[in-house]
């Protein structure tokens, strides 16, 4: 085995290049820069060949989440991975290669760092594939006589007879938001107890309701926002574009029912 180490400068993307003699690289670990006098968020994104980014982590100057430990693993032998830093402050990645990831504990020069790893590696595969939440819809709503009916791409038919007017259902979210295009993260609200809000009220943005949707208690997604669904109108602010498609990544952590019906 042998160390690997690199400072990811903000607008300075690394390219990592497989080394047979080297073997796989594993990045086990991302430092933001503790000198550094700028503050805010950090995103590190992961790029395969011209597929979407993956984001591995988010760093946030100043706050206790300035650190992150990794176990990941690139296998990509064919294409260049590029490693990109999304923020305004330097992020230190550090790592090891292996060129057997059977080798016994202490057969390399990395002393207790050669001690065979039993935590379940996040292989970062070509075989990633996005999630379109905008094409190829699952279902179609129409209104009737001034009810709402879904059809489901099953043939399902689903059409509200009577609805309650105290079946509001409140929920508790972790999410970070960024731009699609630029990976520029614009909130985050993780490291906090979350966002509650009143499902129908409005009071987020149309995507991010519709995107939490049939989603169950501990579940997470992703969602790609269109600008139409996004910060316009009412809900624009002076850090988002309104022409911006979004990304965030939503995790439900309560709700007053299990599952979210629509």
């Amino acid at each position: 085995m042998a160390f690997w180490g690199v400072e990811l400068e903000p607008g300075k993307p690394y390219t990592h290049s497989y080394n047979s003699s080297l073997g796989r690289l594993r990045i086990s670990q991302a430092i933001l820069d503790p000198f550094s006098p700028n503050s805010g968020y950090v995103a590190v994104h992961c790029i395969v060949g011209n597929k979407s980014p993956v984001l591995i982590c988010l760093l946030r100057g100043g706050t206790n989440n300035e650190s992150c430990m990794l176990d990941i693993e690139l296998e990509e032998k064919e294409e260049d991975v590029v490693l990109a830093n999304r923020g305004n402050i330097s992020v230190h990645l550090s790592g090891f290669y292996s060129r057997n990831n059977d080798q016994s504990a202490g057969n390399g020069t990395m002393g207790n760092h050669g001690a065979r790893s039993t935590s379940q590696v996040a292989h970062v595969k070509t075989e990633f594939k996005a999630l379109e939440m905008g094409s190829d819809p699952e279902y179609k709503d129409i209104q009737v006589n001034g009810r709402r009916v879904r059809t489901m791409a099953s043939g399902l038919v689903i059409e509200n007879i009577r609805t309650s007017g105290n079946s509001e259902t409140k929920v508790q979210v972790r999410f970070f938001g960024q731009i699609k295009s630029t990976g520029f993260v614009f909130e985050s609200n993780y490291g906090t107890c979350g966002l509650s809000f009143t499902l129908g009220n409005g009071d987020v943005i149309k995507g991010l309701e519709d995107g939490i949707n049939g989603m169950q208690v501990g579940d997470k997604r992703r969602l790609t926002i269109p600008p139409s669904m996004g910060y316009c109108g009412s809900k624009a602010r002076s850090d988002v574009p309104a022409d911006s498609w979004l990304v965030f990544e939503v995790e439900l952590i309560s709700a007053r029912l299990s599952t979210l019906t629509y």
